[in-house]
């Protein structure tokens, strides 16, 4: 009798757990996100900004949307988190199979946008590196390799979960790197360097998601958990747990290997020190530029205040603010929606104040600048 109550118990906390989500989604599509409110932040149209006095090199940077980025120095590029479909793909993970024609045309245009032909066929990207697990940062994975888009000698590199997730969609012939979150380092521990080749590695860091929403002050998340036992698909987006969070440095590197730029690239809000990497490696080389979500930044105490005190970048990146749930990204490039959970006057309040706080207390001439850019943006950074 107390098992059958038990059981009792679970059915009813988790049919109570998918309604209460289910309102939410419901209440979220009736107050679909503003416009965005701070339009003269905001950089829609490619664009370059200088980080250093006298420049003589350049690296260039591609939003895609979410935290999506082709990062491409040279013959070189690194790809994050790529996520194009939005509304269309709160389902499952894509394939050749549930894509829209339109839908594949616009992956089309944002990789000619991004690094001059719709399909990677000379391996121009080196890796792909996803961060967590959610469906809105690996949920295009499966199409971009089964389309012939990525290269499928193009290694993936990410947690445990998200592999798992990936080859049980189909993907089983290209090179997924198991374990990412063994090598992760810390603000107490230096981790391991993953070498990509002579010209890139990358250091993952132990990082964590902060929670989509708060309720009475109860803060919830809608998809968390690891899944670390078998290859599987699911076809609800709130089965797929985020798995281990990680944050990357990533360290282009001239021939002989000293650090060229170094990028930090975070893909969820986190309570410090989660996210920090360790002061030993800051202390090798400066952040250059640091990519920064702003997803749930209301839902974690001092974010992304401390984050940014402690890398001390010469230039931010802002991602991860738009409306993506209810949006298409040609519709965004028209008409900018934050994303409905948040109010984004908070947001510039906490990063103002801490860009005020640095900047007031640096050299003439090493002021932190940053960008906020609309999806399908590309930016030059010359330094």
């Amino acid at each position: 009798m107390k098992a059958i109550s038990f059981l009792t118990l679970k059915l009813k906390h988790a049919l109570l757990t998918r309604y209460t989500v289910i309102l939410l989604l419901l209440l979220m599509c009736s107050c679909r996100g503003v416009r965005f409110l701070n339009r003269h932040h905001l950089v829609q149209n490619n664009g370059t900004v200088n980080i250093s006095k006298t420049p003589t090199e350049a690296i260039t940077v591609h939003y895609i949307g979410c935290s999506g980025f082709f990062i491409q120095k040279g013959e070189n590029t690194i790809l994050t988190d790529p996520y194009f479909t939005y509304k269309s793909g709160l389902k499952k993970l894509t394939d050749e199979h549930n894509i829209s024609e339109s839908l594949s045309n616009e992956i089309d245009n944002i990789f000619n946008h991004a690094i001059g032909t719709d399909h990677d066929l000379t391996g121009i990207i080196k890796a792909l590196l996803i961060s967590h697990a959610h469906i809105d940062h690996l949920g295009d994975v499966p199409y971009l390799y089964k389309s012939h888009r990525m290269n499928n000698r193009t290694p993936v590199y990410g947690n445990t979960t998200a592999g798992h997730y990936i080859r049980g969609n189909g993907i089983t012939d290209v090179q997924i790197v198991n374990n990412v979150e063994a090598s992760a380092s810390s603000w107490l521990s230096d981790g391991s360097w993953i070498w990509v080749n002579r010209n890139i590695r990358i250091l993952p860091i132990v990082s964590e998601h902060g929670p989509h929403i708060r309720i009475l002050g109860l803060k919830i998340n809608l998809a968390s958990g690891r899944y670390e036992m078998e290859d599987t698909r699911y076809n609800c987006p709130l089965h797929y747990g985020t798995g281990q969070t990680l944050s990357y440095l990533i360290d282009f590197l001239n021939n002989d290997s000293t650090i060229n730029f170094r990028i930090y690239h975070s893909s969820a809000s986190s309570n410090s020190p989660y996210g920090f990497p360790p002061a030993s490696v800051l202390a090798q080389h400066r952040i250059d530029l640091e990519i920064l979500c702003a997803a749930s930044f209301n839902q974690v105490n001092h974010y992304p205040l401390e984050i940014i005190r402690y890398l001390n970048p010469r230039h931010i990146l802002i991602s991860h603010w738009e409306d993506f749930m209810f949006s298409k990204i040609a519709g965004l490039k028209k008409h900018p929606h934050t994303n409905p959970f948040y109010s984004y006057r908070k947001f510039f309040r906490r990063f103002n104040q801490v860009m005020h706080d640095l900047n007031n207390n640096r050299p003439q001439g090493d002021t932190i600048t940053y960008t906020f850019p609309n999806v399908d943006t590309k930016m030059t950074f010359r330094y």
